[in-house]
């Protein structure tokens, strides 16, 4: 997938990539897991909700800033959604 974002006012911007999928934020998947208990532990309730809050998908990282366009290109798995800050 190729993100592009135009008429960005600078000549870097810092950019956070989180994710959910089967693998990154994620109770569900991470509930099948364990095998579907009904009744959770309180351990397994921590691991729970740890693992329900949005999660990076890779380090934060800056990319330059060319003719004010910043262009991301990213794979994007099926049934996954991304969320991309740009910060400057």
């Amino acid at each position: 997938m190729d993100l592009l974002v135009e008429a960005v006012p600078t000549k870097a911007v810092k950019v956070t990539h989180e994710r959910v999928d089967a693998t990154h934020s994620n109770a569900y998947e991470a509930w099948k897991r364990m095998g579907s208990p009904q009744e959770p532990t309180r351990a397994q309730r921590q691991e729970l909700e740890r693992a329900g809050r949005l999660q990076p998908l890779e380090p934060r990282r800056t990319l330059k800033v060319e003719a004010g366009r910043v262009r991301l290109a990213f794979s994007l798995p099926r049934q996954a959604v991304s969320l991309i800050r740009l910060e400057w």
